[in-house]
């Protein structure tokens, strides 16, 4: 019996050595693809959590001016505050004669918004507040009709909302813009 073992360890030469190197060898490289997906993954996945953090808070800042808005313009005496000043602006006279205020600062440009932008309600901790402008766009009828039954057509008054969010970091932004119409006395 241990003649014949002997044998069989003189034949095999190291086979079962070189085959199990092989496997190894696949096995790394198997590995180390799927840890590189695992981290672009990852990456990917971190993108889009600062991307959403930006689009939250845009989207916060869009309603802090619809609701500003709301409170704020109840008649047309009250378009008279849209000179140019404290991120309310106009494209259209607010009165006979007064002076159209576009604004004239770059929107893509995150220093302009600190001091050109109205800061809304921040929503998470270390993130930069995020900020509004409101510009007025000037009046309009209603194509709908809110009151079929009126035969006068309802004219209501256009303002663009435009809102920008940054994430926590700060790595990203997102820039929101909103229509509202409204009636006013």
């Amino acid at each position: 019996m241990n003649r014949s073992y002997a044998l069989s360890l003189q034949q095999q030469r190291g086979a079962v050595l070189l085959v199990s190197l092989m496997i190894l060898l696949i096995m790394t490289v198997l590995g180390i693809a799927g840890m590189s997906s695992t981290t672009m993954e990852e990456k990917m996945a971190a993108n889009n959590q600062q991307r959403q953090q930006a689009y939250q808070a845009a989207e916060t800042a869009l309603r802090d001016a619809e609701a500003w808005l709301t409170n704020n313009v109840t008649a047309i005496g009250d378009l008279a505050n849209f000179s140019g000043a404290n991120g309310l602006y106009s494209l259209q006279e607010t009165a006979s004669g007064a002076a159209v205020n576009p604004p004239t600062f770059n929107l893509y440009d995150n220093s302009a918004w600190q001091s050109n932008g109205v800061a809304s309600l921040s929503l998470l901790d270390n993130q930069d507040t995020p900020r509004y402008i409101i510009e007025y766009m000037g009046p309009t009828e209603d194509p709908a009709g809110l009151n079929p039954n009126d035969p006068v057509p309802v004219v209501m008054y256009a303002f663009r909302i435009t809102a920008i969010g940054w994430s926590v970091d700060g790595t990203s932004r997102y820039l929101a813009w909103s229509h509202y119409t409204r009636r006013l006395n």
